[in-house]
């Protein structure tokens, strides 16, 4: 294949200084990038807004109450758009039926409204798995890829949020992401009769059979005969099978999920996994699976994808100079770019520090560098992504309560009658008492943190202090002792987190609270802390935002030696008199790929074309385009296949040796 580094020697083209005709040179031999031209299209600077609580419990918080002043803060900080996390748990509450919690819609719909009030945008993260007040997330991740009343009711759920967010002009776009079906990968971890159950459940071995696998192909791949489909089980982790079920949770992800439901929400993306797995025998590692089949999203305007400084690292506990993070995600961003062409890339969950327990292996920039890293990291995002989103805008506890400002009413709590909830919080008699069971997993945290805080934010309803007593009514443990004064303020104690707790809050005197967390664990990922005020940090992130105004311009071949990559776009002006497209490609000889290309003007497909050596090729332009060119039109060539040769980074489809529009010899109509 090192013959094929040469320089190529393609036709020779002239450039025809003739108003119906375009040409391009292809110049032999280079890899460089074409300049990157701005378009007119804002940059998407964006930030996930969780208001006081977290991902997981954000909407039984009092959003509302603070959401003026944030988005107020927020577009000074310098976005232009926030994130807001759509749970499925928790606006569908049936999993079987896309019918939207009526009170939940309406909050969703007022935030929109409300950003669009202070000027900004709106992203919506669709389909996120997680919501504390919801007992069935786990469930529903699994079932989703085995019970077709659940598929229709994700299905469901996706155009009911289409219909209810359809009209609100400063909806950007949405997305879901792969974690949200990455449960399907215990299927691999169950006893091998599970493994052959969820074989036919999922769909894995009727995918084996419509891709043309064979059944004694199959056998020296499993290392044991099968006599029958029915003995074909999904392959355990450390089987070297395991390739096989990667490739069809690929397809699924493109086939299954992502193109059925962007027909019930058109502007749908879907966040890649640009991470790779390992593929093992045994012990020993046999190669790393990439997802890039997965990452061209037909019909989609962005590919989102995430970005931490661990991504492409060894993770053995490094320290990462900003000049190293910022090549890396330069690498990354590269490489998706050459595989997902024309659509822009939202780097949805943009995360340059992570703290997070259980994962301090991975690499990470250290703390008093990060705002270096800010100032590099523009440039690849100048270049290669059309927006990016902060994770997070705040930092953030990790709750362990999943209603701790009863916005959701009482919901998730228990205790002793005559608790009344208004709009701040919840008022609890003298001897009154609230409760909730917590788990350890409560917390999010891998293992679950050794101790927690528990906080109470509150009053005394008389003139003298009043306490709170904090014990497991199950050990009858006493955990502490709040003590609220007639003033508004905040409380916290610390204790040890066992496996199960069952909280109780007993109140000696009339009290109100509004607010009662638990967290192990505060994320610093924030350009503000917990309450909102702005970080050192903050400074870097504000002269990012002002330096990312317009998005790339993807509006032009891709690289300059005539080769595009999985897809090409360019603007063709001044062709009144166009008729026919007129297209010539090459491949070279023993290229191991032959993609077919289909060929749109406008949006409309106007034929399909296998790229070969002298391909030659004449297609008829939309009849709306050849009446009425003299504005220009827009071309876009998409490759059915990729390939990369060594010692060159790029993904290449195929060459475009000439591309041009023709007049008709026939009088237009």
């Amino acid at each position: 294949m090192k013959r094929l580094l040469r320089p190529l020697h393609l036709f020779a083209l002239i450039v025809l200084a003739i108003a119906a005709t375009l040409w391009w040179r292809v110049d032999h031999g280079r890899t460089v990038h074409s300049p990157v031209a701005r378009g007119d299209a804002e940059y998407v600077r964006a930030a996930h807004w969780f208001g006081s609580g977290w991902a997981v419990n954000f909407w039984s918080t009092r959003l509302e109450a603070r959401a003026h002043d944030d988005f107020r803060r927020i577009r000074e900080d310098g976005f232009n758009t926030i994130v807001l996390l759509v749970p499925w748990p928790g606006f569908a509450p049936d999993p079987r039926d896309g019918s939207l919690d009526p009170q939940r819609r309406e909050r969703l719909l007022a935030l929109i409204r409300l950003a669009a009030e202070h000027d900004l945008d709106v992203v919506l993260r669709t389909s996120y798995a997680w919501d504390a007040l919801a007992d069935d997330s786990a469930q529903r991740l699994t079932r989703l890829w085995v019970d077709p009343a659940y598929y229709r009711g994700w299905l469901g759920y996706l155009d009911s949020v289409w219909q209810a967010v359809a009209d609100e002009p400063n909806v950007r776009f949405g997305f879901f992401s792969w974690e949200d079906l990455w449960a399907v990968m215990s299927f691999a971890e169950a006893g091998e009769s599970e493994r052959r159950q969820a074989a036919g459940d999922s769909g894995y071995r009727q995918w084996l059979i419509d891709s043309g696998h064979e059944l004694a192909d199959l056998g020296r791949l499993y290392r044991r005969e099968f006599s029958n489909w029915d003995q074909v089980y999904v392959p355990g982790r450390r089987e070297p099978a395991f390739k096989l079920f990667l490739q069809f949770v690929d397809d699924a992800w493109i086939e299954r999920f992502f193109v059925p439901a962007q027909r019930r929400f058109p502007k749908l993306s879907m966040e890649i996994r640009v991470d790779s797995d390992p593929v093992w025998d045994g012990d020993r590692l046999l190669e790393w699976h990439s997802h890039e089949s997965a990452w061209d999203l037909p019909g989609a305007a962005w590919t989102t994808i995430y970005w931490s400084p661990a991504m492409g690292g060894e993770n053995r506990g490094e320290q990462l100079e900003p000049e190293k993070a910022a090549e890396r995600l330069r690498w990354m961003l590269d490489r998706v770019r050459s595989n997902t062409g024309a659509r822009q890339i939202f780097v949805g969950q943009f995360l340059a520090e992570d703290y997070t327990p259980g994962f301090e292996d991975n690499g990470r920039i250290p703390r008093d560098q990060v705002g270096r890293f800010l100032r590099l990291a523009h440039a690849p995002l100048h270049d290669f992504a059309g927006g990016y989103g902060l994770w997070t805008w705040t930092d953030y506890r990790h709750d362990a309560i999943a209603n701790p400002e009863f916005g959701a009413d009482l919901a998730g709590w228990t205790g002793s009658p005559g608790g009344t909830v208004d709009a701040l919080g919840v008022q609890l008699p003298a001897g009154g008492s609230l409760r909730r069971l917590l788990t350890v997993h409560d917390y999010h945290t891998p293992g679950g943190p050794q101790r927690a805080e528990l906080c109470v934010d509150g009053r005394s309803l008389d003139q003298d202090a009043a306490s709170i007593a904090v014990s497991d009514v199950d050990t009858n443990r006493a955990l502490g002792r709040i003590v609220l004064t007639p003033e508004r303020n905040r409380h916290c104690l610390t204790f040890a987190v066992a496996p199960a707790l069952h909280l109780q809050l007993e109140a000696s005197g009339p009290v109100h609270l509004h607010r009662v967390d638990s967290a192990g664990f505060v994320q610093p990922t924030g350009m503000r802390d917990v309450d909102g005020r702005l970080k050192p940090i903050g400074t870097d992130y504000r002269w990012l935002n002002a330096n990312l105004q317009k998005a790339p311009s993807l509006q032009h071949p891709r690289y300059d030696d005539g080769w595009m990559g999985r897809s090409m776009t360019l603007r063709i002006e001044g062709t009144s008199t166009a008729r026919r497209l007129h297209l010539r490609t090459h491949l070279p000889e023993q290229w191991p790929k032959q993609p077919r290309l289909s060929i749109q003007v406008d949006g409309a497909l106007i034929g399909h074309v296998d790229c070969r050596s002298g391909g030659d090729y004449t297609l008829d332009l939309p009849a709306a385009v050849s009446r009425g060119a003299a504005g220009g039109f827009e071309v876009q060539i998409d490759s059915s296949a990729v390939h990369q040769v060594e010692g060159d980074q790029r993904a290449l489809g195929c060459v475009i040796a000439e591309l041009a529009v023709e007049p008709s010899n026939e009088p237009a109509d």
